[in-house]
This record gives structure tokens, C-alpha cells and sequence, in this order.
């Protein structure tokens, strides 16, 4: 079997897995079974009837797999950090003998050679794994990793695919580990910042010389990983197979060497890789210690500490160079107290394992990854009794000299959600299942009892259909020190929670949130929480939170449990009576609003949709449909769709899919259209209305849409462009009645025929050089006519004056309304269009999938590349492009030719093997044709006469999916069976024009597929199943009559 490979994907997941259902899988079962607590169902597929899926109500965790009675041995570090979703097992000769084990992020594939599972392969998405070793070919391209590049990028025409991994183990958090995929292509230098790694060898005792690294048997390197300190690498890790790999080291002394790790699978390998990461981040100058007992005054006092860097059993000490500075705000100056800032000489970000109180060492827990500087704050004796550690972020935490310990820094849990009284009991329960799972491990001394949650009274807001509790924050006991950290529930499941993380404004900073003493009396501090309540009918969503002088509010829909951003321009947070703080208040909220409730139009049908999950609850909006009478004939041909909130909701912005529609004179200018009336007090509107032409199946072109408030529609908004879903509407700021279908008819006609209705045109060919086209105007119901000759086809027809024809030749740019519109051309203009413009676009080739299959000479399907495969190869890696010669296919080596064994050596075929393609076709040294850029051959058959072998047919199956023909003539004549719909003279040989091939399978998928390549390209070929027959004797006779 063909080797596969994936990278070790336990490394990256799970260290164990909590409260799962172990199972025993028994691949020799075919019929349902259980296994302990879990009922496994199996199922015998109807293709194959030798597959069976082994199915189970839960994810579980696969303990062992037997066959009956006996137990097969197979590697458990293999599926110890998955979940299992399903499992396939083949049968072969009564034996089950492939085995597919679906895990949740890889798929592991098995043999079972009877009494041990043998693994074949590991999939997962970007990483890969060699399970037996794999050399590359020499064809596989070069590529340089530069560990300095974090994201994936190119190197010589090549991507290289960069993904960050997690490790299994929340003590490595302060680093990272990224993988360098080099699954097929060759790896070359290895660069940090475009400088070539360095390695020392030691000529003599005395003596040493710098070169580059070089890795062995580098050919064989399929993965590299590498783990950083803030970016800066510290270990490589050269994976060759899946359990064979080479680690390399750096300090500033050795360079990059050579180091010796346990088997990957050995139970040492975790604590082995977390002590040598600590002692080449220590090395590199990474890891810090302080004094804290150090007393200055002054601005800039230089001073250094021995700190240590332990490898297995020796321990060398290494200097840290600091900086200390005299640091005092108001607060503590007026107190007396005083504060040292550490930070490091050079201002590199560093971490710290322990302290230093003069010669009594101090371990903290959980200090930050990276660090800019440490705080430490003294009694007026100078004894540190508060230390405050400033990560990159600027988030402080903070660790206070308590009862003879440090303790670190305290929390304070807000559910945001609550509106009423909430015990500590309650914000404990929740801490156990919430995101992240971190939450529970830190510290909740000073949590409050009970935080106590009350309606706020404020008439503006209840006006504009808004509510405002307060949460009374006191906290258990005091401390200087204390971050709120605020929970949302999340749209998983009832009762589950997750932590917000707030941003400034422009969203380029973290902020945090810190429990504000000093902002008056405890019993009166208090984190205030908005909410919509139309109709005094309370959403849950909490849209807006303030605190200490300072708002928030979600940043997006679809981050709402994740970002919210600060407003600047709230600045008091209690529910006020009156005045501008007020306004500013309820615009944010409608805003808010406005993003959380979307009224998307594209929706049809009359079932709700969901716009949002909170709490487990689904947010849904309810559309309606009136349809309209038929086309034919038809009175009123609009189909109206209303869409209402469902009760405690109210409607937001407008959208079509997930843009909003806008109105206004341009794009840059305009704004969403909204359900919310924009006076004080604001409301929302009950329905939104919107018309759509009845044969719109696609539902891409809503004409008007109308907002009703006090039972009458005003404003409406008709359509004015529509180029896909950023569409443009012209804002009506009058009345509309809906029930008045005349005058509504007229002008949804209107807004139709504006945007450019039903077109139908055709071209004509009249005689040999000349042409006439047609065209068909259904909306005044006038037909025109012009007639033109060949050389007018290249003047008239883009003459500036001929402002009609220049629209139809236009007609893929234009913007058109109407779906029904329906563009039929014969195109015998085609004649003067050359094929080397032949283009595929995406629209195209949605609907063609890989592998395609196709029909060949003696009916045999044939795997063929297709543009849009070629197209994603030369992405990532280089498609060999190499030149065919008819009479000289023998020597090519990366080719599969044969000869046609049912007509003898008069018909002959070549193909290309993977990763190679043909751009130039030869015959007799001859060039024959070179291919456009992008359209690659895959397959070339010719067909000799057998009367003459001179006179020769080549067809040529391109990544098209057409077929390029060619016949090279020895002698002028004409035949029964030609299709020559472009005779351009190349000397001695004709070019004939393309032809579809005939499809294995999906006929109707490339059917539209070949419509809209004649469509774009203006080609005349039939597009229905080519007569040619299909064995090759016959087809060589056919060709040749």
C-alpha cells in the first residue's frame, strides 16, 4: 500500500479526556453489539457489500479492539488523546482485515495482520506523519524554512504551510511549537531572519570555526517543528519517521548542535523536553530573576543578579542585567509607600521561574509568559508587601505578602446574564464547565458572597424599549488588587459560560477590567448591565456593560462570546434622567441592536430562522409569504415576504445573506438599511417587507423593501444596483400602500425595467462573410435588426454611437435585475474569435469536482486533472510542464504510453503521470501548438490512416475538459466526418477546434459546465456526447473517411 503520512496529532490535543465512556471495538462483529455501557450499531453499506460502519450513540474512548474473542495488540498513543466518532472495517475472504478509526482531528487507517493491527497511515488536515520512511523524489521542489516566518508562506514558487500547534501540557504555555510542512516538497537552508543557521565544529582545543548547518539524510525530512520563546527558536525538531527524529539546540556559546532526546514514547520524553526548553530559553537570556529587596531612588539604577540554568544534573549561573526605577503614582506617594519598576537592560520581555529577597528564594505561581516589567511595592521599612507583574499586554497581575506567603492575585466572577440576586455557590458550579477551563484554577478568595442585581429606573431608556441592573460589586474581605472578570452563557447549551475579553476601540489593545476601591463607598460600586426589552419583553443578551467610566459592547455578531470593544464616547455609566450622556447612551444601544437582530431577506419560506443562539435559545425571526398570480397574463407578478420578531425581540439592520443592504447615492456613503426608526424615543419597526419577481427562485434581486411603524409602511427603499449581495437601494421617504396593487404592480415594473429586464439576442450568419444579429427587446416588445460584414464585426460593433449593441456585447458586466433574463446566441461570429483566448472561470468550474472522470479510446474512463487541480498544484508546488512529440514518445520517462491494442500500431496514446503536464505538442521535431498559459494537456491520442500514416488525427484531452483536435494532411482533399469549425492553415497541418469529452459520470454538471465555457468564449461546438465512436480501429476509419 502506497505509504501515507500525517504528523503525531496526540501531541497537539487533549492530555486525557474527563468523564468519557471507555469502549472495547469488536471489528469482527456485523451486526449490532454493546460494549460495557455503549450500544454500538452496525451497518452494512449497499455499494460495498463488504464495508460495515461501526456507529455509536456518543463519542467514546477506544480502550481495545478485539476481533471475537481475541484481543489485537495495537499502539494506544495512537487514539489516547481522541475521541472516537465511528469506525469502518472492511472484509476480505471472511476476515476483517481494514480497519478506519474516525477520531475526532485525525483518521488512523490499520491492517489487521491477525494477531496485531499494523498502522498504514494518519490523516489529518496540514500536518502529516511518515509511519515508514519515505525518501523525496528529486522532482519535489526546494524550499527554505525560515523559522522567523510565523504564517505560511512562499519560498521558490513553493508554499510552505506554517500551523501552530498546542501542547498537551498547560506547563509549556509560555511557549510555542509550530510545524514547517514539508510533505512534498525538499528541504533546503534553514534561515532565522534570513541568516542561515550556524553550527561550530572544534578544530583543535583551542580553537573553533562557524558553517552552516547541515542536516542529515536531509532528503528524508517530511516535518520540522520548532519551539519558541516569544518567536525567538530555541529547539528544532527534524521529524524523518514517526518515531525517528533529530533535535537541535542553541545557546550563543555552541550554535546550533545536535541533542540527544528519549523516544518520543518514552513516559520521560514530556519532562526531558520541559526542562532542555527552560534551560535554552535561560541561555538565550529569556528567563529573569529580581531582587525585590532592592531599595532606590533614583530614575535609573543599573544592577545585576545570578540567576541559573539548570541542564539534567549541572547547573551553570549566568548574569541578569536589570534596571531598577523609583516608581510612585498619587496614590502611594500621598501614603508614604514607594515602588521599584525592574525591567531589563537591553528591554528584551522575559519570564520568571523565582525571585530573589536578598539570599531567600521566592517561586510564585502562574506569573505571566512574557513579561515587560515586575512592580515591586514596599512598607515604609522597605519590606515588599505587593508585587505587580505587566505582561505584553499590559494586563497586571498581581501578588500580595499575606500571612507569611505570597498569594497571587484575586478575581471577581460577574455573570453577565443575571437580573437578579446570585450566590458565590452558583458562580462556583458554573466556573467548572466554563471557557476557558483555566478559569477554575485561579483565584476567587474576595469572590462576593452574593453579588446583588437590581432594575435600574430610567424613563429614556424604558422608552426607547431598553432596560438597565445594576451589579452591587462587594467584595469578601479587602485586597489591593482585584481583576472582574465578567461570564457570559454561550450558544453550546443552557448553563455553560464563557469569558469575555475586552479590547479598546479600534480593537489593536487588550483591556481589563480592575475592581475600582477608590470610585466611592463599597456598597455603591456597581458594573452596570443593558439590555433590549421591546414591549417590556426582557432578550437575555446583555448588550452593553459599564464600569468605573468605561463601556463595552459586542464587537461583532459572530464574535459576541468573545470581543467586545470599548465606547469611547460613554463616559458615565449610571442610568441617567436626561442630557447628552444620555443620548449617547441610547444610539450605542440602538446600534447594538441593530447588529445583534439581522433581518435577512434572502430567507424565504414560512418557518422562522435563527439569527442568534444565546443560553442554548435560539433568536429567531418569522417570514411570511403572499404570493403573487402567475407570470402569464398575470395582474400582480411579485411574491411579498414579511418578516417579524418573535416576542422579546425587536428587528435590526437589514441584511441580504451576511452583508447589510445599504442605501444612499454611492457605495462609500451609504448606510445600512434599519428596522429602527431613528427619533428619540427610538422604536423598532414591526415588519419588514420585502418583493421579489415570482420566477426569482434564486431570490437574488428584492426590488423594494418597506419598514411598517404605526400601521403604515414609510420609508420604503427600491433597488438601484445590484451587483451581488452589496446592494444599493434609494431611500422613499413617503407612505407606501401595500394593498394597492395597480399602483405597487407599476412600480415593481418600474424598478425592473430600470435595472434592465429580459433581454434576448442572436446572431445570424447570412452568408460567407457576412452576418446579421437580432435581438429581441421583450420589455417595449420591439425586435431590431442590423446586418454587418466581418470586417464591420471588428468596428461597428464597438462603435462608441451604438450604444444598444455595446450593451449586449457587454452583457456579463452588466448589471441585470431579472433572473429570468435569458441570453441565447448563435454564434457563428465565433468564426473570427481565436481559441487561443479559450478561458475557464470560477463560475465554471463550480461545477466540475476532482478527480474527473472521462471516456477514452476503447471506453476506458480515464482519471483526468482538471484546470482548477492545476491551478491549486502550481499554488503550493511546481507542475513540471514538459513539451510531447508524437513520433518521439518513447523516450520519454515520465510518460505512460502504449500502443491501441485493437487497431495495432495505427493508433497510439501518451499520458502524463502525476504531477506532470504537456504545454507543447510536436510532430516530427514539427511544433505543432503551444498551449495558453493555464490550459495543460493530459492525455494525447493520434489516429493514423491506414491507407496513408502520414495523414494523422491528434486529439489532445486538456485540463479544459475539451478536446483539442489536430490533423496533419500529406494531400489536399475533404472528408465526410470533419467538424473543422476553425480551419486556420499552420503550414502542412490543420488546427480543428475543440470538442467536449464524454463524461464517465455528473453528465448534467458538465453539461452547464460546457454551456457556460461556450457562453464566455463564444465558441460553436455541440455539447452533446461526440458520434466518434468509441473503439479505436473504428474511430481511426471514422476520422479518416
Amino acid at each position: 500500500m502506497k505509504t501515507v503520512y500525517t504528523f503525531f496529532s496526540y501531541l497537539l490535543f487533549r492530555f486525557f479526556i474527563q468523564k468519557t465512556i471507555c469502549l472495547e471495538l469488536n471489528i469482527g462483529k456485523i451486526a449490532d453489539y454493546s460494549s460495557g455501557s455503549s450500544q454500538v450499531t452496525v451497518k452494512k453499506t449497499t455499494e460495498l457489500q463488504n464495508l460495515y460502519t461501526h456507529k455509536f450513540s456518543n463519542p467514546v474512548l477506544l480502550k481495545d479492539i478485539y476481533n471475537g474473542k481475541e484481543r489485537l495488540y495495537f499502539d494506544p498513543l495512537l487514539v489516547s488523546d481522541q475521541l472516537l466518532l465511528s469506525a469502518s472495517v472492511v472484509w476480505s475472504f471472511e476476515t476483517p482485515s481494514i480497519i478506519q478509526l474516525n477520531l475526532e482531528q485525525s483518521s488512523v487507517l490499520l491492517i489487521n495482520e491477525k494477531e496485531s493491527l499494523d498502522v498504514q497511515a494518519i490523516f489529518s488536515k496540514k500536518l502529516v506523519t511518515n509511519i515508514k520512511p519515505r525518501i523525496h523524489s528529486d522532482i519535489d521542489a526546494i524550499v527554505d524554512i525560515d523559522l522567523s516566518n510565523i504564517a505560511d508562506y512562499d519560498s521558490n514558487n513553493s508554499k510552505v504551510y506554517v500551523t501552530n500547534l498546542k501542547f498537551s501540557e498547560d506547563r509549556f504555555k509560555r511557549y510555542t511549537l509550530r510545524n514547517y510542512n514539508l510533505e512534498s516538497t525538499r528541504l533546503g537552508k534553514i534561515l532565522y531572519n534570513n541568516t542561515e543557521l550556524k553550527t561550530k565544529f572544534e578544530n583543535d582545543v583551542k580553537r573553533s570555526t562557524e558553517s552552516n548547518l547541515d542536516i542529515p539524510y536531509k532528503n528524508n525530512v517530511y516535518s520540522i517543528l520548532v519551539y519558541s520563546y516569544n518567536d525567538f527558536p530555541l529547539l528544532i525538531e527534524f521529524l524523518y519517521t514517526f518515531d525517528k527524529r533529530q533535535f537541535y539546540g542553541y545557546t550563543p556559546e555552541e550554535k546550533w548542535h545536535h541533542v540527544y532526546f528519549p523516544a518520543f514514547h518514552d513516559p520521560s520524553f514530556l519532562d526531558f523536553l520541559y526542562d532542555k526548553l527552560n534551560y535554552y530559553a535561560c541561555k538565550n537570556g529569556f528567563k529573569y530573576t529580581i531582587n525585590v529587596a532592592l531599595v532606590t531612588t533614583e530614575s535609573d539604577h543599573a544592577y545585576n543578579i545570578d540567576n541559573y540554568c539548570v541542564e539534567s544534573d549541572i547547573v551553570e549561573t549566568t548574569q541578569n542585567s536589570l534596571k531598577a526605577s523609583f516608581f510612585q503614582n498619587d496614590k502611594f506617594k500621598t501614603a508614604g509607600y514607594g515602588c521599584v519598576e525592574h525591567t531589563a537592560s537591553n528591554g528584551k520581555k522575559f519570564f520568571v521561574d523565582h525571585l530573589m529577597h536578598n539570599s531567600t528564594v521566592i517561586q510564585l505561581k502562574d506569573t505571566p509568559k512574557v513579561i515587560k516589567s515586575v512592580r515591586v511595592y514596599q512598607h515604609l521599612n522597605h519590606e515588599p508587601y505587593l508585587m505587580v507583574f505587566v505582561d505584553y499586554l499590559n494586563k497586571l497581575y498581581h501578588y500580595k505578602f499575606q500571612n507569611g506567603e505570597w498569594k497571587d492575585g484575586d478575581n471577581i466572577i460577574l455573570l453577565l446574564d443575571k437580573t437578579s440576586l446570585y450566590e458565590k455557590s452558583l458562580v462556583t458550579s458554573v466556573l467548572a464547565s466554563a471557557t476557558p477551563s483555566t478559569l477554575s484554577e485561579s483565584n476567587y478568595e474576595h469572590q462576593p458572597n452574593e453579588v446583588n442585581v437590581l432594575l435600574e429606573n430610567s424613563t429614556p431608556l424604558q422608552s426607547s424599549g431598553f432596560k438597565c441592573y445594576s451589579h452591587s460589586i462587594q467584595p469578601n474581605g479587602s485586597s489591593e488588587s482585584l481583576q472582574l472578570r465578567v461570564l457570559v452563557p454561550t450558544s453550546a447549551e443552557a448553563g455553560k459560560y464563557t469569558e469575555i475579553s475586552f479590547y479598546n476601540d479600534d480593537k489593536t489593545k487588550r483591556d481589563f477590567i480592575y475592581y475600582l476601591k477608590a470610585s466611592g463607598n463599597d456598597n455603591n460600586n456597581k458594573l452596570y448591565t443593558y439590555y433590549s426589552a421591546p414591549g417590556n419583553q426582557l432578550d437575555a443578551r446583555p448588550m452593553l456593560l459599564c464600569y468605573g467610566g468605561e463601556a463595552y459592547r459586542p464587537h461583532s455578531l459572530d464574535k459576541y462570546f468573545e470581543e467586545w470593544v470599548r465606547v469611547s464616547s460613554i463616559s458615565h455609566c449610571e442610568a441617567l434622567v436626561s442630557g447628552s450622556e444620555v443620548n449617547k447612551l441610547i444610539e450605542t444601544l440602538v446600534q447594538v441592536s441593530e447588529l445583534l437582530n439581522p433581518v435577512n431577506i434572502k430567507l424565504s419560506g414560512q418557518a422562522p430562522y435563527t439569527v442568534h443562539t444565546f443560553n442554548g435559545t435560539p433568536v429567531q425571526n418569522v417570514v411570511s409569504k403572499t404570493a403573487g398570480t402567475s407570470v402569464t397574463g398575470c395582474k400582480f407578478c411579485y411574491d411579498k415576504y414579511v418578516h417579524t420578531a418573535k416576542q422579546g425581540y425587536r428587528l435590526g439592520n437589514v441584511s441580504y445573506d451576511a452583508s447589510c443592504i445599504k442605501f444612499g447615492t454611492n457605495e462609500r456613503d451609504a448606510k445600512c438599511i434599519s428596522a429602527t426608526i431613528a427619533v428619540n424615543p427610538y422604536t423598532t419597526a414591526s415588519e419588514v417587507v420585502t418583493y421579489y419577481f415570482k420566477d426569482d427562485a434564486d431570490f437574488s434581486v428584492p426590488l423594494l423593501v418597506a419598514v411598517k411603524n404605526d400601521n403604515s409602511y414609510r420609508p420604503y427603499y427600491i433597488l438601484k444596483s445590484n451587483t451581488g449581495p452589496a446592494k444599493l437601494y434609494q431611500k422613499v421617504d413617503e407612505q407606501i400602500d401595500l394593498a394597492n396593487f395597480e399602483a405597487l404592480g407599476e412600480k415593481l415594473n418600474q424598478i425592473r425595467y430600470d435595472c434592465r429586464v429580459r433581454w434576448e439576442y442572436y446572431y445570424h450568419k447570412k452568408y460567407e462573410k457576412g452576418l446579421f444579429w437580432q435581438v429581441l427587446d421583450y420589455t417595449s416588445s420591439r425586435e431590431l435588426i442590423k446586418e454587418f460584414s466581418k470586417e464591420q464585426a471588428h468596428s461597428e460593433l464597438t462603435d462608441k454611437n451604438n450604444e444598444l449593441l455595446i450593451k449586449l456585447l457587454r452583457t456579463l458586466e452588466s448589471k441585470h435585475c431579472d433572473p429570468e433574463r435569458n441570453i441565447q446566441v448563435n454564434i457563428d461570429y465565433a468564426k473570427w474569435v481565436e481559441v487561443e483566448d479559450l478561458s475557464v472561470d470560477d463560475e465554471a468550474m463550480k461545477y466540475i469536482t476532482d478527480p474527473f472522470r472521462i471516456i477514452v479510446m476503447d471506453n476506458v474512463p480515464y482519471p483526468i486533472d482538471t484546470f482548477k487541480k492545476d491551478r491549486e498544484t502550481e499554488k503550493h508546488r511546481t507542475l513540471n510542464k514538459i513539451e510531447f512529440d508524437t513520433d518521439y514518445h518513447r523516450s520519454y520517462y515520465h510518460m505512460k504510453w502504449d500502443y491501441a491494442r485493437n487497431a495495432k500500431d495505427n493508433v497510439l496514446y501518451a499520458q502524463t503521470n502525476p504531477g506532470y503536464a504537456f504545454n507543447r505538442l510536436k510532430h516530427h521535431r514539427y511544433d505543432l501548438y503551444t498551449f495558453p498559459a493555464g490550459v495543460y494537456p493530459h492525455r494525447v491520442e493520434w489516429y493514423m490512416r491506414e491507407a496513408n500514416t502520414y495523414d494523422i488525427v491528434i486529439l489532445v484531452f486538456t485540463n479544459t475538459l475539451f478536446v483539442y483536435k489536430f490533423r496533419i494532411i500529406n494531400t489536399s482533399r475533404t472528408w465526410n466526418n470533419d467538424t473543422f469549425k476553425y480551419c486556420l492553415s499552420r503550414y502542412d497541418y490543420f488546427f480543428v477546434g475543440v470538442e467536449p469529452v464524454v463524461p464517465n459520470n455528473r453528465q448534467e454538471e458538465y453539461s452547464r459546465y460546457c454551456e457556460r465555457i461556450k457562453f464566455i468564449n463564444k465558441l460553436d461546438f455541440d455539447s452533446s456526447v461526440p458520434t466518434r465512436p468509441r473503439k479505436s480501429r473504428e474511430a481511426s476509419n471514422y476520422l479518416h473517411e
